[in-house]
């Protein structure tokens, strides 16, 4: 009995490793692409114009393909649905450990 409990046990540690891989690996790929996204910021003492009544001073977004504004890369997208998969499997995989162990407690607890 003990024995297949370990069994469960380990294979619970296996799929946390698993997800704190791929949490791991997402945020890589966050880190990697952030800076690509956010425009590099002016100086401190960088003096801005004044922009008339209803106008804006901000600077207009990078044209991409097209002509259109760039947007979000995709790799953000699926980066970031891959962190909220890694916590899925990290709370399940937790679930198993945590009921192995109890499993493991109460045998020894009717075998004592």
């Amino acid at each position: 009995m003990i024995i297949g409990m370990n069994a469960v046990n380990t294979s619970g540690l296996q799929a946390f490793q698993t997800a704190a891989a791929r949490l791991e690996n997402a945020a890589d790929q966050i880190a990697r692409a952030r800076p690509s996204t956010i425009p590099a910021a002016s100086p401190p003492d960088a003096t801005f114009p004044r922009a008339a009544a209803g106008q804006s001073v901000a600077p207009s977004p990078p044209a991409g393909p097209g002509g259109r504004a760039a947007s979000f890369d995709g790799s953000i997208i699926s980066a970031s649905i891959d962190m909220i998969r890694a916590n899925h499997e990290a709370a399940l995989a937790a679930t198993v450990i945590r009921t192995a162990d109890e499993m493991i407690g109460e045998f020894l607890d009717v075998s004592a």
